[in-house]
């Protein structure tokens, strides 16, 4: 704390001052007062400048203080922060904020600098506003015009789709199949013509879901489709056995008389007197042997394969035929042949 100053010269009306020895050092508060004009605002920017220990409007002055740390002098400057709020720091750091409240003052060199801000800030702000507002009238014209195009072009979609103007047919329609678009383009002409006519057509009864036929191969029921590839597996199946035989060869190279003959033998193993019905004569041991290797157990298995393969692929061929599938008359025009197109394009 500073007690008292010793001396001070060349600083304005203190040009050669000395502390006299009847005078009292520094308090905590102190009260220094004059006329005008005894240097009570040069004093004040004396205590100003002594943090830095020097003054630049007195580049001549000399002091010499007592304070609580010691004494200092020009050149050294004093240890402890002094503030000084005179005048000069009124007019450097206090700034007024006009409006209809009461004034608001902000206090410090950088506060008033912000509050400068704030105020240019403000302004932007107030043209903003209003250009904001202006905007938002012009965007609620041009809505209200965007409006009015889909209410005027609703009748037109429906009296160009159905021949007749509707109310069925409205502006909200309109507005949801526009925002609805992927791609905004123009059609040509001919492609308009095709979606017109579409457009035109009577909607006709919805198709029923084709109900797949069910097909009785031996003992058991299946669908007709899952019966069609059971059947290929079994065929396929067939194609990879062969029957172990000796053949005799004037009956394999005559499918007809092996097929008699084959036929008689079932007759013959079950006559009473074991004769042939057509020679009356009984077959011959030699013969007999011949004809068992021929016709043996494993050919007869296949054989028989082979014939109910037959047969149940005539069963599926007979339901296939009565399947009868969508008629041209029950679909749509164009609508066969854009799925014939489409299944070309794709072939």
């Amino acid at each position: 704390m500073i007690r008292h100053f010793d001396k001070i010269e060349n600083l304005g009306v203190f040009s050669n001052y000395k502390k006299p020895s009847d005078i009292s050092q520094f308090e905590r508060f102190n009260l220094i007062y004059g006329l005008n004009g005894s240097g009570k605002t040069t004093l004040s920017r004396f205590f100003s400048d002594l943090n830095e220990g020097q003054a630049d409007s007195f580049p001549s002055l000399k002091y010499k203080i007592k304070t609580d740390d010691g004494d200092f002098q020009q050149g050294k400057p004093y240890s402890r922060k002094i503030r000084v709020f005179n005048a000069e720091y009124v007019d450097a750091n206090i700034g007024q904020l006009e409006g209809t409240l009461d004034p608001i003052y902000v206090i410090g060199a950088e506060n008033k600098t912000l509050a400068e801000t704030v105020k240019s800030d403000e302004a932007v702000l107030l043209k903003m506003t209003q250009k904001l507002s202006e905007k938002q009238t012009e965007l609620a014209k041009l809505e209200k015009q965007r409006g009015k195009v889909f209410t005027d072009i609703a009748p037109k979609i429906t009296e160009a789709a159905k021949g007749a103007v509707t109310r069925t047919y409205n502006k909200r329609n309109a507005e949801n199949a526009y925002n609805g678009l992927v791609t905004f383009q123009q059609l040509k002409l001919e492609d308009l013509a095709e979606a017109s006519k579409t457009m035109k057509q009577s909607a006709m009864n919805k198709l029923t879901e084709f109900t797949v036929p069910q097909i009785r191969l031996g003992q058991t029921e299946k669908p007709l489709f899952d019966a069609i590839e059971l059947h290929v597996v079994a065929v396929s199946n067939i194609l990879q056995i062969s029957a172990t035989s000796s053949a005799i060869e004037r009956l394999k190279k005559n499918p007809a008389l092996a097929a008699w003959v084959e036929v008689g033998r079932e007759l013959h193993d079950h006559s009473a007197d074991m004769k042939c019905e057509y020679c009356r004569q009984k077959i011959p041991v030699e013969r007999e042997a011949e004809l068992a290797a021929h016709f043996n157990t494993s050919d007869a298995n296949l054989k028989a394969k082979i014939e109910r393969a037959i047969n149940e692929n005539r069963a599926i061929y007979e339901e296939v035929e009565r399947i009868r599938g969508l008629s041209e008359q029950v679909l749509y025009p164009g609508a066969v042949h854009s799925w014939l197109w489409s299944e070309t394009q794709h072939s």
